[in-house]
């Protein structure tokens, strides 16, 4: 299950809301989808930061308006330890 935004904007922002623990960090990665007939592939993600958590339970970011998904994962010890539902992003 994904959510979808459309939008005719050039570019999103979204906050990511994240807590954690020492150690962990949250990774985001915002990767285009380019869909021929058979199916459709992932490519090298456009962008992808990591955030540490601290006392920040938030952080903003502003991604490309493209035919993309973005998706977080949390991280501990070298580990995916957790990761969202995709965002699918459709340009209009």
């Amino acid at each position: 299950m994904g959510w979808t935004i459309e939008t005719t904007r050039p570019t999103l922002g979204l906050t990511v809301t994240h807590e954690g623990r020492s150690g962990m960090t949250v990774k985001v990665f915002h990767y285009a989808i380019s869909v021929r007939p058979g199916g459709s592939t992932r490519r090298v993600p456009l962008m992808s930061i990591t955030i540490t958590p601290g006392s920040a339970t938030s952080t903003s970011v502003t991604f490309t308006n493209a035919n993309s998904y973005v998706r977080t994962e949390v991280w501990a010890g070298g580990s995916r330890v957790a990761f969202s539902n995709p965002i699918y992003i459709t340009r209009r």
